[in-house]
This record gives C-alpha cells, structure tokens and sequence, in this order.
C-alpha cells in the first residue's frame, strides 16, 4: 500500500491511490460467507474488496446490508477525501 513504485507507476497511469482500512483476505478460499461479512461489518474504513474467489460476490448483499445497518455512509472513490 505504501511501494513508491507502486505509486508512482498508478499516478503514471492515472489512478488514484486511496488505500484501506479494513482487509478481510477474502482472496483466501478458505472464507466463509460469514466470517466475511462479519469480518467487514465490524471494521471501520475503507474496504478492499476482491473479485475472487467467488466469496466477496456471494457476500456483498451481506455486507452492504450489515454495514449500512451500522449507520455506513457507502460512498465512491470521488467522494473520499
């Protein structure tokens, strides 16, 4: 998250760098739906999120719901700060 190179290869390319706060490893195929979700729902922050394995799909109804029920303001990367 922090590799200059990285970085500066992604401001080369024109995206924006926001990092994040919470990372539920939910690229490990041994998660579960729940421990996702609850992983997620607990935390606090940016989410990073995979589109692999096929866990983070089947939980993302999940997550969204658990988080905004926590009172979660879901916003898109223009709007953070």
């Amino acid at each position: 998250m922090d590799d200059k190179q990285v970085l500066d290869a992604l401001d080369e390319l024109g995206y924006r760098h926001v990092g994040w706060d919470v990372d539920p490893r939910d690229w490990d195929e041994t998660r579960t739906v729940d421990e996702l979700v609850k992983f997620v729902v607990a935390g606090e922050g940016i989410v990073l999120l995979h589109a692999w394995p096929t866990v983070t799909a089947d939980a993302l109804g999940l997550v969204i719901a658990g988080l905004r029920d926590r009172g979660a303001e879901l916003v898109g990367i223009d709007e953070l700060v």
